[in-house]
C-alpha cells in the first residue's frame, strides 16, 4: 500500500485571545489562494476554522497562551488542525446559547477528530478538495 505524505504543509502560532480569530481566517484564506483551492471548498475550510479556533480562545479552562493552526494539503485532501494549551474538552447542554461549533464541523467536514497532546488538545479536521475544471 502507497504511503501518502503531505506535499504542503504550513502553521501560524497566534496569542490565544478572541481578536487571533480574524487573524487565523485571514491567513487561512491567503494560503488555501496559494494551493489554488476552490472556493467552495475554501469557504467551508474558512468557516470549520472559525468555529475550532473559537473553541479553542473563548472556552479555556487555561487562560493565555498561544494556539497553533497548521494546515496540510495532501493528493486531495485538506487538514487544518487547532492545537491548544488546554487539555480539557467542554461539552455544553442542549439549551446553552454556545456549542453549535463542533456540530457544524461535524456536518460540514470529511472527517474531524480531536487528539490529547502532551500538552494541550489538537482538534482536526478534513475536507476532500476536489479539482476545479
Amino acid at each position: 500500500m502507497p504511503t501518502t505524505t503531505a506535499v504542503e504543509t504550513r502553521l501560524i502560532t497566534l496569542p490565544r485571545v478572541a481578536e487571533s480569530n480574524p487573524r487565523a481566517r485571514h491567513w487561512l484564506a491567503g494560503l488555501l489562494a496559494d494551493w489554488h483551492t476552490p472556493e467552495d471548498a475554501a469557504f467551508i475550510a474558512e468557516l470549520l476554522l472559525s468555529e475550532v479556533f473559537t473553541n479553542a480562545v473563548c472556552h479555556p479552562a487555561i487562560a493565555g497562551g498561544h494556539t497553533t493552526v497548521t494546515a496540510a494539503l495532501w493528493d486531495s485532501r485538506l487538514r487544518i488542525a487547532v492545537w491548544d494549551p488546554d487539555p480539557e474538552f467542554r461539552p455544553h447542554p442542549p439549551d446553552d446559547e454556545h456549542g453549535r461549533g463542533l456540530p457544524i464541523v461535524q456536518e460540514l467536514a470529511g472527517a474531524y477528530g480531536s487528539t490529547k497532546a502532551s500538552t494541550g488538545k489538537i482538534v482536526w479536521f478534513e475536507l476532500g478538495i476536489k479539482e476545479e475544471d
